[in-house]
């Protein structure tokens, strides 16, 4: 009866032994970056950022929102704050990657300030989506996706349709 048992135990070990590694811990080599690239917009935080975020970064986002290189991403941090002086952004869901990462978040704000939009005094809150780019440790790449046309109509913001034309009156 022991034999049987041994026999068992030794295939269980080789067989454990043969199991594939645990993958690399992507949300940890992430975190750092991510953390500083964060705490810019909820907290105002520019320090961290050099160290963040790579030289040649990139920001596409609806609305205007874009940077190309560092100082411009701090510049639309710094715009949007001073529009957005209680501006809050929670990351509700993360996914990571080997060089890449996915976010669910909602933005909340009161347009107070004279920044990247003139004040209205009104409250928005919206959610999005992110997926940035890591490159040497530092985030290279950053692109953001949500409704800008809600995002504006909660400000009372209007979209107001072209007036016609006889050209296009006739078609």
């Amino acid at each position: 009866m022991t034999k049987p048992l041994l026999v068992v135990g030794v295939a269980l070990l080789i067989l454990a032994g043969c199991a594939a590694p645990a993958p690399p811990d992507y949300a940890a080599q992430a975190k750092p970056a991510l953390d500083a690239f964060m705490a810019r917009w909820s907290a105002g935080n520019l320090d961290g950022l050099d160290a963040a975020i790579a030289p040649n970064f990139q920001r596409h986002s609806p609305g205007g929102f874009v940077a190309d290189g560092l100082p411009a991403s701090k510049k639309v941090v710094t715009d949007l704050r001073t529009s957005f002086p209680d501006v809050k952004v929670v990351l509700e869901e993360s996914d990571f990657m080997k060089d890449m990462s996915f976010h669910l978040w909602t933005f909340t704000g009161t347009n107070t300030g004279p920044g990247a939009m003139p004040p209205t005094g009104k409250s928005a809150k919206v959610s999005g989506t992110t997926r940035i780019r890591y490159q040497d440790g530092k985030i290279i790449d950053e692109l953001v996706y949500f409704d800008a046309l809600d995002f504006q109509q909660q400000l009372g913001f209007t979209l107001t349709p072209p007036a016609s034309t006889p050209a296009a009156a006739s078609t």
